[in-house]
């Protein structure tokens, strides 16, 4: 699809190819070349190259369509945020093995999953930039890396709980790649249609990384208990995920839709818009608030069926199905609702649809501090962990729709840049939440959870409605100078 488009009273106005001076037509440069020279031009020239700054009278065209290549994209994105997942999460499933391989405590050992959050504080400040200037395929090919060389770490590290820090360390660098990008990725590669789609595939990617963590990683040291075999094996796979990511494709040679072919700010340009925006602080607060303290639980499942009431019930690989099935339900969630929302045309009704989800998760994590308190003996595994499960379901199925309306709420902000500060103050509360969580007693830290939750289901209705991009694209809608409001074109 073809759009032309003339820059005058200091914003860019659609206009019919008709409405144009014969003579201006002529003379009208494209947005974007059809020479395969523009494949090999940066992703954020090519992909945001209608500008603000243009002349009284300029005119140009935005074409738009989509490219084959769209759905390896999304495949390779995906392959590597699965195994980045793998890896920081897999040392919470076998805490009583790491602990006498590395002989260290299990608070130590907690600590390998809590500085993955950690390092992706300071990080961010760096690879969103790089990713911001170079494009997300050489993001992709540097978070592969970071993780890559952490695995090899790990491995030849032996039993040393030092490499296997650096380890942790090295993959939680990749983090803001792999969290902040998923948004970033269905904008330049998917229509609006299926945008939501897009990014909750991509953002899911991480719930079957824990889930195979949850699931493989307790079988493979088992009884054995053989950590070296599996730091080993790790590696060896963290090589064939190095040689995919160097499969992802350049950037599409035409923007996926309207939206994409705006000149969008970066990670710190756009700090100052995101956090000026109201609703795009309360949707952040509520999701990261939110999303922090119920991860916290997730990182302490291990511990809070194995300690107090249910002391000795239930052995770690049984809590391994319990975190595998929940990780299976989260990915249901974070697919379904989204793909819903895109089939029904419902991108405008993201927060209404969200507000429900939060005050069930509340009730939910409420809930599984009741059965792991009060549960008599005998109970079942799967009866004291449903409102964890259930839980689990509802909390991830609205994480791509909050990003989407981070996004929307922000325009011409770079998704990424949106994501990605929303995951930063994530971080933060989650390194918070694990420290705490560490000194807290089973009850209190879920009955405590349940009511963070629930105030952030509050919160959340501060939220703004307004779908700046979707307006854009759906309904011919201009930025104005500032960049901060749109005007419909007249």
């Amino acid at each position: 699809m073809v759009r032309h488009l003339e820059f005058r009273e200091g914003r860019w106005h659609l206009i019919n190819a008709s409405q144009l001076d014969p003579v201006v037509a002529s003379d009208t440069t494209p947005l974007l070349a059809s020479s395969e020279d523009v494949r090999h031009v940066p992703q954020r020239s090519r992909a945001g190259s209608v500008a603000t700054d243009a002349n009284e009278g300029d005119t140009t065209m935005v074409e738009t369509g989509l490219s084959p290549w769209r759905w390896w994209a999304l495949l390779v994105f995906s392959v590597v945020a699965t195994y980045m997942n793998v890896a920081w999460i897999s040392y919470s499933t076998i805490v009583d093995e790491a602990t006498d391989y590395y002989s260290v405590s299990s608070g130590q050992i907690q600590l390998l999953i809590a500085v993955c959050s950690a390092i992706f504080i300071p990080a961010v400040f760096v690879i969103n930039p790089l990713s911001d200037r170079f494009g997300l395929r050489v993001g992709v090919i540097l978070s592969t890396a970071l993780i890559m060389v952490g695995s090899v770490c790990r491995w030849l590290g032996g039993s040393s709980y030092v490499w296997c820090f650096v380890g942790q360390a090295l993959n939680g660098m990749a983090g803001p790649i792999i969290c902040n990008a998923p948004a970033q990725l269905a904008s330049e590669w998917f229509p609006i249609e299926h945008r939501a789609t897009a990014t909750a595939i991509a953002w899911s990617s991480q719930s079957v990384g824990v889930a195979a963590a949850y699931l493989l990683v307790p079988y493979t040291v088992g009884a054995s208990r053989d950590l070296a075999a599996f730091n080993a094996w790790m590696a060896y796979v963290s090589f064939g995920v190095m040689a995919l990511s160097c499969t992802f494709p350049r950037p599409p040679r035409l923007p996926a839709s309207y939206s994409a072919a705006f000149e969008k700010e970066g990670f710190f340009v756009g700090a100052k818009a995101l956090w000026g925006n109201r609703s795009y602080k309360c949707l952040a607060l509520a999701w990261a608030f939110t999303t922090g303290t119920l991860v916290g639980v997730s990182s302490f499942l291990n511990i809070y069926m194995s300690t107090g009431n249910l002391d000795g019930r239930f052995s770690t690989e049984k809590i391994g199905w319990v975190g595998f099935v929940g990780n299976v339900i989260n990915l249901f969630g974070v697919i379904a609702l989204p793909t819903a929302v895109d089939a029904l045309g419902a991108q405008r009704h993201m927060k209404w649809i969200s507000i429900p989800f939060f005050f069930l998760s509340a009730i939910g994590t409420v809930g599984f501090g009741f059965t792991v308190t009060y549960a008599p003996p005998g109970t079942s595994i799967w009866l004291i962990t449903a409102p964890y499960l259930l839980t689990s379901l509802l909390y991830g199925a609205v994480t791509p729709l909050c990003f989407e309306l981070g996004a929307e709420l922000v325009f011409p902000v770079a998704e990424e840049t949106s994501s990605g500060w929303i995951n930063l103050t994530y971080m933060v509360i989650n390194v918070v939440a694990i420290v705490v969580y560490n000194h807290l007693s089973t009850e209190i830290a879920l009955f405590g959870s349940g009511v963070v939750v629930l105030l952030c289901s509050v919160l959340l209705m501060a939220v703004g409605n307004d779908h700046r991009r979707y307006d854009l694209d759906r309904a011919g809608l201009s930025p104005t100078p500032d960049g901060r409001t749109l005007k419909r074109i007249q």
